[in-house]
């Protein structure tokens, strides 16, 4: 059995090191609890999969389930102090490289013992190819979720040919690598043009969303075909999965979104450079 024992970043980051943990699961017949979902957990119907993925387990933000992922800190406290316990195994990995979970050990500590992983870069690529549809079935949102997303795909799609998503992640960007990928709004809106101007015999529809408030009347004065998101994290990101293209800086969120919706997406590192269409990219994994 495999807990999974540290909350490591935010949605994007936990949907990725989940499905590298889901793929391995499935594809070794192991045991798989995530009390470190439990914030998420409720955004998924996650319960009516276990009939066919008995071995997931995931938690909703429930009592119960905090009190579970105590349990599991309190384990790590005691490892941490030399202190061993029958039957239990800790794997901490915060290292810059992946950890491959396809490594034997592992799978035959994850077949008779109790394993808690810490990090972040456990990692099954070609285990989450091969079950990507699986995936993709279990972090399909609640029906509420989606239908939400209809609706906001919907009306941004009623005046466009093509649908573009941008992410304007603000927030900890402004800190998160000095501010490298931290970018204004002029930045996006000249790389808005610029893509506009790549598909001149279409109709461009863009779709903005930002982990802060949108900036209406900036884009308003630009004559820009363009909706907001919900700022919802789920029903965002799954909007932009559901988008002809996306835009953003380099971020799991969008990643997710291309990954799910087999979305080509392209991420800003030069804010000044303009995209080419063979710089956009379905994320894989």
């Amino acid at each position: 059995m495999i807990i999974i024992g540290s909350r490591y970043g935010r949605l994007g980051n936990r949907l990725f090191l989940f499905s590298h943990f889901i793929s391995n699961s499935i594809e070794y017949d192991y045991k798989l609890l995530n009390p470190a979902f439990q914030e998420y957990g409720h955004y998924f119907d996650l319960q009516s999969e276990r009939t066919e993925f008995r071995n997931i387990v995931a938690f909703d933000n429930s009592c119960r389930s905090k009190t579970f992922l105590e349990v599991v800190r309190f384990i790590e406290r005691i490892t941490r102090r030399n202190l061993s316990l029958p039957n239990f195994e800790i794997i901490r990995h915060w290292k810059e490289d992946s950890f491959d979970l396809n490594n034997e050990r592992f799978i035959s500590m994850a077949r008779k013992k109790i394993v808690l992983t810490y990090g972040w870069l456990f990692r099954d690529y070609p285990s989450l190819t091969k079950h990507q549809n699986s995936i993709r079935k279990i972090f399909t949102p609640q029906r509420e979720t989606m239908e939400n997303v209809h609706n906001l795909i919907s009306t941004a799609r009623e005046n466009c040919d093509i649908l573009i998503g941008v992410h304007l992640r603000k927030g900890d960007y402004r800190h998160f690598m000095d501010g490298t990928y931290y970018y204004t709004d002029e930045n996006y809106l000249d790389i808005m043009k610029r893509m506009a101007a790549i598909f001149d015999s279409h109709r461009i529809g863009f779709l903005l969303c930002s982990d802060e408030n949108v900036n209406v009347e900036f884009f308003e004065a630009h004559s820009l075909n363009f909706n907001v998101g919900t700022r919802h994290e789920v029903e965002d990101m799954y909007a932009f999965s559901q988008c002809d293209y996306l835009i953003g800086p380099p971020s799991t969120y969008t990643m997710w979104a291309s990954f799910y919706g087999r979305i080509p997406l392209y991420q800003i590192s030069n804010p000044d450079k303009t995209p080419q269409l063979n710089d956009f990219k379905i994320c894989t994994s």
